[in-house]
């Protein structure tokens, strides 16, 4: 498993050597988080990478992903990897989140645990690019959406708004249930994902659309 660590605010390189990468099987680290015994480690380097080898495969048959550090200016930060056949990821890109970007986005936020859902396209013929942010999703509970113009930036909370932005982002706080997005675009929709929150966390899920 190798990549590199992006600061999930501004989208630019993350690094330094408070940072490191923690895999762990995902039944055993949601129902404890600093119990659960690591499947592995990564350090990040001063460029922002990262590599982990020599990974064993999850009992549960997913792994948890966890970027953070010693520091607390980290906030734990956590994606779903499924091992098909074994931890195999090559220039996967993490996010991570300093924990005064996410006391900025929601007081409560870490108190709750949180969810960051990245709505994103995928590539149809003629297209350049995959995985671009997509505007205007809604999804089902309570959500709040980013007033970022930019694609990579996730800065603020704007309190008005109804549907995704640029960004393509939602936060969820606190909760453990599917998110049904009500948005279209094209001939392509997003399943339903779900949306575990663990407090003291921010859990990051990025969904690709389903086209026909």
């Amino acid at each position: 498993m190798c990549g590199r660590v992006l600061d999930a605010t501004t989208g630019r390189r993350a690094a330094g050597d408070e940072l490191d990468v923690r895999i762990y099987d995902e039944r055993a680290w949601l129902a404890s988080p600093t119990n659960a015994a690591e499947l592995g480690r990564a350090s990040v380097d001063p460029c922002g990478g990262y590599i982990a080898t020599e990974l064993p495969l999850p009992p549960s048959g997913t792994a948890v992903v966890v970027v953070g550090g010693a520091s607390d200016r980290f906030v734990p930060t956590w994606e779903r990897q499924v091992a098909h056949g074994g931890l195999r990821v090559i220039d996967r890109v993490l996010p991570l989140v300093r924990r005064r970007d996410a006391l900025a986005w929601r007081y409560d936020l870490l108190d709750r645990g949180a969810r960051l859902v990245i709505f994103e396209s995928r590539m149809a013929p003629g297209e350049a690019t995959v995985g671009a942010p997509v505007e205007g999703i809604v999804v089902s509970g309570s959500a709040f959406y980013f007033a970022d113009t930019s694609p990579l930036a996730r800065t603020a909370i704007d309190p008005l708004r109804t549907a995704t932005g640029a960004n393509g982002s939602v936060l969820l706080v606190g909760g453990s249930d599917d998110v049904h997005a009500a948005g279209t675009a094209g001939d392509c929709m997003w399943p339903a994902t779900r949306a575990v929150s663990v407090p003291g966390t921010i859990g990051v899920t990025e969904t690709l659309a389903v086209c026909d």
